[in-house]
C-alpha cells in the first residue's frame, strides 16, 4: 500500500469525521485511530469502515445498527480468510464482535476467538487487555439479541450474559475501572430488567465525569429500557426522551442550535433536556413531535400511556394558564378538581 494511497484514504474518512462530529478531541482521537489501522497490513477500505463503524456509535449508534451490521459483513469475511491472527486482527474482533447480525454465530464467534486469546494470554499476558474487550462488548450484543432479535435461545443468552459480567466486573475490581464497572452494572440492571440497579449504576457513572462512556450508557438505557415493564421514574424517563429527540432531530439532519431555536428555548436548556438533567414540559413536548412528525408517545418513550400522561400534562398547562390571574382560593378550588380529573385520565 503506497504512501499517498494511504494518505488520500486517511484525508477521506478524516473528512468524514469532521462533518459528522462536532467535538474536537474526538476528531483528534479518530484521526488516531485510522492511522493506527493504516499503519497496519489492513486494507484501507477496512480501515475507513472501522471508522466510519466508530462514527455511528458516537452519533447514536442504535439509529443506525443496521447499517452497522452491513458494514461489519466484509470484516468478518476478512476475519475467516485468515490462517493467522496477529494482535491486530484480534483487537479488530473484540471492537466489531458485537455487529455480528447473527447472535448464534457472534458466540461461536465469540468461543473460537478466546481459545485463541487464552492461548496468548498463558505467553503473554498483555493480551489480556483484547481478553477482556471481547467480553465487555459481547454485553452489548447481548442486550440487544434480549430486547430487539427474534428467537433466540434465553438460556444461551444467559450463559453469555454471566460469562461476560463475571470476567471483566471481576477485573474493573482488581483494577479499579470505575466507569467499565458502572456500565457493566448498568447492563447488568438492563438484562436482568432490574431498573433500581440502572439508575444506581448510572448515576455512579455520571460521578465518575467520563463523558463518552455515560453519554454511551444514556444511549444503552435509551434503546433498552421501553422494553422493560414497570414504572422506570423520572430521571430514566428523561434519558428515554432526551435520546429519542436527539435520534429525530439528527435524522433531520438538523443543528442542535437550529432545534432550540424551532423549539424558542436556548441552547442551555435544550442541552440539559437531551442530555435528561431537565424535564420537558408539555408545550415543548407538543412542538418537538410536531417538527419531527412522531407521536408524543415515541418521545416518551411508550406509545400507549405515555400518551395518556402527555395528554394529561397538555391539560394541566391549559388550565394554569387560564387561572393565571385568579384568587388564591379560586386556583386552590380549580387545582383540587384538576387532580382529580387527572387521576381519572391516567387510568383509563
Amino acid at each position: 500500500m503506497g504512501q499517498r494511497e494511504i494518505v488520500t484514504r486517511g484525508m477521506l474518512v478524516e473528512g468524514y469525521m469532521a462533518a459528522k462530529t462536532d467535538d474536537a478531541l474526538t476528531r483528534k482521537y479518530l484521526v488516531k485511530e485510522v492511522e493506527k489501522y493504516l499503519a497496519f497490513r489492513i486494507d484501507p477500505l477496512l480501515s475507513a469502515i472501522l471508522q466510519m463503524m466508530k462514527i455511528f456509535e458516537l452519533d447514536n449508534h442504535s439509529n443506525n445498527i443496521k447499517k452497522c451490521y452491513e458494514m461489519a459483513v466484509p470484516i468478518f469475511e476478512y476475519l475467516d480468510t485468515l490462517d493467522e491472527y496477529e494482535r491486530i486482527d484480534l483487537e479488530i474482533l473484540s471492537r466489531v464482535i458485537c455487529y455480528h447480525a447473527d447472535f448464534g454465530k457472534t458466540y461461536e464467534l465469540f468461543n473460537k476467538f478466546l481459545d485463541i486469546l487464552n492461548e496468548r494470554c498463558a505467553i503473554d499476558p498483555s493480551y489480556n487487555g483484547i481478553r477482556i474487550s471481547l467480553h465487555y462488548n459481547l454485553t452489548n450484543r447481548i442486550l440487544r439479541a434480549k430486547f430487539i432479535d427474534e428467537d433466540v435461545d434465553e438460556e444461551l443468552l444467559e450463559e453469555a450474559f454471566t460469562k461476560c459480567y463475571d470476567l471483566v466486573m471481576k477485573v474493573c475490581k482488581q483494577k479499579n475501572k470505575l466507569p467499565q464497572m458502572y456500565t457493566l452494572e448498568i447492563r447488568f440492571g438492563l438484562f436482568h430488567q432490574n431498573i433500581s440497579t440502572v439508575q444506581d449504576g448510572l448515576e455512579k457513572l455520571q460521578k465518575t465525569k467520563d463523558r463518552d462512556r455515560t453519554n454511551a450508557a444514556r444511549y444503552e438505557i435509551s434503546d433498552y429500557l421501553p422494553h422493560i415493564e414497570g414504572d422506570f421514574g423520572v430521571g430514566l424517563r428523561r434519558i428515554v426522551i432526551g435520546q429519542r429527540i436527539t435520534k429525530c432531530y439528527k435524522e433531520l439532519g438538523l443543528k442542535r442550535g437550529e432545534l432550540a431555536s424551532k423549539l424558542h428555548i436556548s441552547y442551555a436548556r435544550l442541552s440539559r433536556i437531551l442530555y435528561g438533567l431537565e424535564s420537558i414540559t408539555a408545550d415543548i413536548l407538543l412542538t418537538a413531535a410536531d417538527i419531527f412528525g412522531v407521536s408524543t408517545g415515541y418521545l416518551l418513550g411508550d406509545e400507549e400511556t405515555a400518551e395518556k400522561e402527555a395528554d394529561a400534562d397538555v391539560f394541566m398547562l391549559n388550565i394554569r394558564a387560564k387561572i393565571h390571574g385568579a384568587t388564591a382560593i379560586e386556583k386552590a378550588a380549580v387545582l383540587e378538581a384538576v387532580d382529580f380529573t387527572l387521576n381519572v385520565m391516567r387510568k383509563k
